[in-house]
């Protein structure tokens, strides 16, 4: 064998013994590992934000689980849809990480998890214990996390930071009053022209207070049922009624309906102006809530003359 040979061979023994040596003997680091080890039904409170404007302080959307159910503490408690707040838990929970990308704090703000830069920052509570995290975005479908108080960064797939909503209408049901008008029997609509009233007979629908012997557009009626009992929200105000709210003499809608063999009352009042929206109070919920203004413009207009069928018009 030649010296060259041998060299090469002493070479290779030596690299070899060098990789024995510092090859770590845990190697489960290596393997993909919960980023957090939480149960999803431990977890009682979470709190995300997003980086804020130059000069602004960090705005939370914070939300807490009461009993079964899930608020928006940070929208007065209103009620947030489990499955929406559930599905975020469960993405950070799945969060599959291997050994770290970056160890020192200098590399955070490059990576997008850092004190000038980031994109989400979550709150997680479950009991006294409290974890916090900070995410920015990756490549693929994917985002760098770190634990707030740790310099580690690691890679997560399978979600992004966008993913993890950080605005309240994410979180909560828009739909605000919702009925289904096949099952309404008796409307009443009070506006500024005075009030109007239809019921449903075996011959379909009639004004409850004629004012003129006339046949009525069945299908507008039918229409104006579906805007009425489908009322979406923009924001929630609060629980307290307050004068500046126009409730006491607003618009009031309300209607009988038959469910499971019994007659069942609801309705809402539609108060005053605020900017582009009014204020709205369901008589089934303990909320006062935003509505687009343009929305609820019909209710304000509604006339009798409105559903009287022009010749030839009238259905049955």
């Amino acid at each position: 064998m030649s010296l060259r040979q041998l060299l090469s061979l002493a070479l290779a023994v030596q690299l070899v013994l060098a990789v024995i040596t510092w090859w770590p003997e845990d190697r489960s680091a290596l393997l993909p590992h919960p980023f957090l080890a939480l149960s999803a039904d431990a977890v009682d409170e979470l709190r995300i934000a997003s980086k804020p404007a130059d000069g602004e302080e960090l705005d939370w959307l914070h939300l807490v689980r009461e009993a079964d159910d899930w608020t928006i503490a940070s929208e007065g408690r209103y009620p947030a849809e489990r499955d929406k707040v559930e599905a975020v838990i469960e993405q950070l929970l799945a969060m599959q990480v291997r050994s770290p990308i970056a160890t020192r704090e200098a590399s955070h703000n490059s990576l997008k998890v850092g004190e000038d830069e980031y994109g989400r920052r979550v709150a997680i509570r479950t009991g006294e214990d409290r974890y916090e995290l900070v995410l920015g975005a990756a490549k693929s479908n994917s985002v760098n996390v770190r634990r707030a108080d740790a310099t580690e960064v690691y890679l997560a797939t399978g979600l992004s930071e966008w993913s993890i909503r950080d605005d309240a209408r994410s979180y909560w049901d828009s739909s605000y009053v919702s009925a289904d008008p096949n099952e309404i029997t008796a409307l009443r609509l009070s506006n500024r022209h005075g009030t109007l009233g239809f019921t449903r007979g075996d011959d379909g629908w009639r004004l409850a207070e004629p004012t003129e012997d006339a046949s009525l557009d069945r299908e507008e009626i039918e229409r104006f049922l579906r805007t009425v009992t489908s009322v979406r929200m923009n924001d929630p105000v609060g629980t307290e009624i307050k004068p500046e709210y126009g409730l006491d003499s607003g618009i009031r809608v309300s209607w009988t309906l038959e469910a499971e063999n019994e007659s069942v009352a609801g309705g809402y009042v539609v108060g005053a102006a605020s900017d582009s929206f009014r204020y709205v109070k369901s008589d089934s919920s303990p909320y006062v809530v935003k509505v687009n203004e343009s929305s609820l413009q019909e209710l304000s207009d509604a006339t009798a003359k409105k559903f009287i069928a022009k010749a030839g018009d009238a259905g049955d």
